[in-house]
């Protein structure tokens, strides 16, 4: 029987150590550019090649990331990239675009392709030609996980499944929160986190960390090869404590000795423990319950708690909630709460640990110097102080302040002074007894770059030859009248409406496409194959790789003109364009995150532009139920669930895209194809758009206020 690997990061040198010391069967890691953690410390010509004979030594094999969006101007520096990472024997590269497929394979043909959750991949329709892995979303359910894996076993592909470490609240590769409120992209490897800051007085968006270590058995079960664990901005203490654990867990496994209740949901809080049951005898004490003879399992999970936690999930694949609305940082291990000055501890607590009291939004952190233990007498349960080197759970104690720092100190003593509530709780943050292990030292040996002459196609200039269009999304029956009365050219109206197929009939002046979710399970697609079938529209706005591929399948009379792709494909440069227009007939709406400048450039312009309207920021599967969210800046970001899949939000941007007049400067530049996607209005600005890209006077220096153009001025880095 063939083992699923164990997978880690490795976002410097001391970190691929503590992996491979540690059990780890694989490594990945990212070279200066083109990955998803372009602030780790990454690596270089200097020291790939030492790194990857490192692990090659000792049997351990290193994917290579170039998980971002690559733009036209650093095609032929990305494939340079990937000739270093080939050249010093990677094992896989790891890619977000699955349009570079044939341009890879055509100068590396027989470098393995591992394609990103970057990918969004939901389906096993989505996944392309050519590729050996697909790492899955994170969303999946484990009945998913299993349909894709055993489509994978039919098709030649594996699976990869995250297992452990820090979650996107958005559907990786489908969020532009970052990109549009801070101009620092996701999908170029600098996301800014605004996941992490406060909506709505709370952090709405924040989520905890996976944590799946009790769910080893099921995560084998569904067949993927691949366990992968989050990480390369980690320090390699936890690197090397994940890898330890989950090295065990994994090998306990196939030993037969596995003895982890499944049921075990990984969350501790100040309220409520879950342990695992082990023939232990259990105490209820209020509201704790105290173990005797405590499991292996549980000072493992302590251990992982200190290592990193942001509170622990098992996630969507266990129907579980990813969301933690409390400060979104590092917990560590809950070990009581601070009353009058004391801790009844919860776990163990030694002189040298580190510590950190939770007061209100604020958090205190400093190292234990001193440990009191409080002996109690029998009249009035206070006894003298006794210093102590180490307190065991159940123990009470007080704590010396004085390495929190001066402001620090007089908080907890004031604290301390207070006979009433509240009380706060208290994590340990960091552990004495936690060693690091990293096992031998990199021996550097001399770069071998393979001298290569790229093959880079010649992208032919193909200019528009149809009239200049206005494509419109609906949300209602009235706007759909509306649009049509106005005479847009294409509307696009929800095929999973009820209401879909009559909306189509009352369409006299314009096309009617439907357009589908971005988000789409095997289940989902085969459903609006035959919606499809029976609808029978002139088109489709198509969400989905997925769908495209299955329409291509089993829709042939689907052409150009009649696939258009929305912005979820994420087209971002010439090579995307082209596939998309020539090799699949489809018309792209252009990444909003190029600049004028770079949309200007693209040879190909067959493809559409944002004009006008909502831009989605994030998609999620994280049920939320405010209907907007406020930031601390004031900025309004509207909540709405997908109709067409009620299990997916989505958050909009605060304002709404509009080009206006600037829309003329795509126009002259060979530009025809405009969308707008609004849910009131829609007449108004057809009305509006069709007289500026006629040539027609329009001032639209009052229209213009409250809207935004986006990245159409800026663009990303």
């Amino acid at each position: 029987m063939k083992k699923i690997e164990l997978l880690l990061p490795a976002g410097n040198e001391e970190c691929l150590r503590a992996a491979v010391h540690n059990g780890a069967d694989a490594v990945y890691l990212g070279l200066q550019n083109f990955n998803a953690r372009r602030s780790a410390d990454n690596f270089g010509a200097h020291n790939i090649f030492s790194a990857i004979d490192f692990c090659h030594k000792r049997k351990v094999k290193v994917y290579v990331t170039f998980n971002t969006l690559i733009k036209n101007n650093e095609i032929e520096d990305a494939l340079n990239q990937i000739n270093l990472a080939h050249s010093a024997g990677a094992d896989a590269v790891i890619i977000q675009d699955p349009c570079l497929i044939p341009l890879i394979k055509a100068n590396f043909s027989q470098l393995p392709i591992h394609l990103s959750t970057q990918a969004t991949t939901s389906n096993s329709y989505s996944v392309p030609d050519c590729v050996e892995r697909v790492i899955l979303a994170r969303e999946l359910l484990l009945e998913e996980i299993k349909t894709i894996s055993d489509n994978g076993k039919k098709q030649g592909y594996e699976t990869e499944v995250f297992v452990h470490g820090a979650l996107c609240l958005s559907y990786s590769g489908q969020c532009l929160f970052s990109s549009m409120v801070g101009g620092r992209s996701g999908n170029r490897g600098r996301c800014a986190q605004p996941c992490r800051r406060i909506y709505n007085n709370k952090y709405l968006l924040s989520t905890m960390d996976l944590c799946l270590l009790s769910k080893i058995p099921d995560l084998i079960a569904t067949g993927a090869a691949s366990l992968k664990i989050e990480g390369r901005m980690r320090t390699p203490l936890y690197v090397a404590t994940v890898a330890r654990i989950y090295r065990k867990y994994i090998d306990a496994y196939y030993a037969g000795t596995f003895n982890a209740f499944t049921g075990y949901k990984a969350r501790f809080t100040e309220d409520k423990a879950s342990f695992i049951e082990d023939k232990t005898k259990i105490i209820e004490d209020k509201k704790t319950k105290v173990i005797e003879n405590k499991t292996s399992f549980e000072k493992d999970m302590d251990e992982l708690m200190l290592a990193f936690n942001r509170e622990f999930t098992t996630g969507f694949a266990f129907n579980d909630s990813i969301v933690d609305t409390r400060k979104p940082m590092n917990r560590g291990l809950f070990i009581g709460v601070i009353k009058n000055g004391r801790i009844k501890l919860k776990k163990a607590l030694k002189i040298g640990d580190g510590i950190a009291i939770w007061k209100d939004d604020k958090v205190i952190g400093f190292t234990v110097s001193k440990i009191k233990i409080v002996a109690k007498s029998k009249e009035d349960n206070v006894g003298e102080a006794i210093d102590i080197q180490e307190a065991s759970e159940g123990e009470t104690i007080q704590i010396d302040t004085k390495g929190a720092g001066r402001s620090a100190e007089e908080e907890i003593r004031e604290e301390a002074e207070d006979t009433a509530e509240p009380s706060y709780p208290v994590y340990k943050t960091s552990s004495v007894d936690m060693r690091l292990e990293l096992g031998d030292e990199i021996l550097l040996i001399k770069p071998k770059i393979i001298d290569r002459k790229l093959i880079i196609p010649t992208i032919p200039k193909r200019d528009n030859e149809d009239e200049v269009k206005l494509f419109c999304k609906v949300y209602d029956k009235t706007s759909a009248i509306d649009a049509d009365k106005e005479k847009a050219d294409i509307i696009y109206y929800d095929i999973l409406k009820n209401d879909c197929s009559d909306v189509k009939k009352l369409i006299k002046n314009s096309k009617f496409f439907v357009y589908t979710p971005r988000i789409l399970s095997d289940k989902q697609i085969n459903d609006i194959i035959e919606k499809l079938k029976h609808i029978k529209p002139d088109g489709v706005l198509v969400g989905n790789r997925g769908l495209l591929k299955a329409i291509k399948e089993d829709m042939p009379e689907y052409g150009y003109g009649t696939l258009h792709l929305d912005y979820s494909f994420n087209c971002f440069n010439e090579i995307d364009v082209n596939y998309y227009v020539n090799a699949q007939a489809c018309i792209p709406i252009i990444s909003s995150e190029l600049n004028f400048s770079e949309i200007s450039l693209l040879k190909n312009k067959n493809f559409i532009v944002l004009a006008h309207g909502n831009i989605v920021l994030m998609t999620t599967k994280q049920r939320l139920k405010a209907p907007e969210l406020v930031d601390e800046e004031g900025r309004s970001f509207k909540v709405r669930q997908n109709h067409s899949n009620p299990c997916v939000y989505e958050i909009l941007n605060a304002q709404q895209i509009g080009l206006f007049n600037k829309s003329l400067d795509c126009l002259k530049q060979g530009i025809k194809y405009f969308y707008i996607d609004t849910n009131k209005d829609v007449d108004k600005f057809i009305r509006i758009y069709r007289k500026i890209l006629n040539g027609e006077q329009f001032d639209d220096t009052k229209i213009k206020k409250g809207y935004t153009t986006g990245h159409f001025s800026r663009g990303v880095e």
